[in-house]
């Protein structure tokens, strides 16, 4: 659409004459035409609820039992 405005308007003059909601596309068009065919029960039927992430166990990195520390001078 905003191809379109610039063929023939200014390039602020076809920014706001494509965003202003005045002047709808076909696609634009074509998405309010679904969205008032949609059923709101649908839509609200299909949500789950969200309990979060399984709590998962904490955990620390140990050495083996056989762990000999070196140093070296």
């Amino acid at each position: 659409m905003l191809v379109g405005n610039l063929q023939s308007l200014s390039v602020s003059e076809a920014v706001v004459r494509t965003f202003d909601g005045k002047h709808p596309c076909c696609l634009c068009k074509a998405i309010a035409e679904g969205k008032k065919s949609e059923k709101k029960s649908d839509s609200v039927s299909s949500l789950k609820k969200f309990d979060g992430l399984p709590l998962m166990p904490s955990f620390g990195i140990k050495p083996p039992a056989d762990f000999l520390e070196s140093r070296s001078s």
